[in-house]
């Protein structure tokens, strides 16, 4: 039986958090998790309430887990998203440049 060398498939990045997270995703989450814990403390630094400052949390984690763990097209959200946007900038029109049309 011949053995046959297969390239790794590199359009996937490599797991490496766990076997779970790529090193993208991890710093999305990373990102989410800071921006909550700052609007936690602010919360609670400026009411007193731990309900607030829980609810800030969460809103200020939440924006953070699509980013980090959502595929669209087989891309993370956040290129999907980057791509449709430059896609929309360019000229959609074809310019005449002939006088007697």
């Amino acid at each position: 039986m011949t053995v046959y060398q297969v390239p790794p498939d590199t359009k996937e990045k490599e797991k490496v958090i766990g076997g779970l997270l790529d090193w993208t995703q991890f710093f999305w989450l990373l990102a989410g998790f800071v921006l909550g814990m700052l609007l936690a403390f602010l919360a609670y630094l400026g009411t007193r309430s731990v309900f607030l400052s829980v609810l800030m949390g969460v809103i200020g984690f939440g924006p953070s887990v699509p980013f980090a763990l959502v595929k669209k097209m087989e891309m993370p959200l956040f290129t999907y998203l980057r791509r449709k946007h430059a896609l929309k900038k360019k000229t959609k029109k074809l310019i005449n440049m002939r006088k007697d049309v």
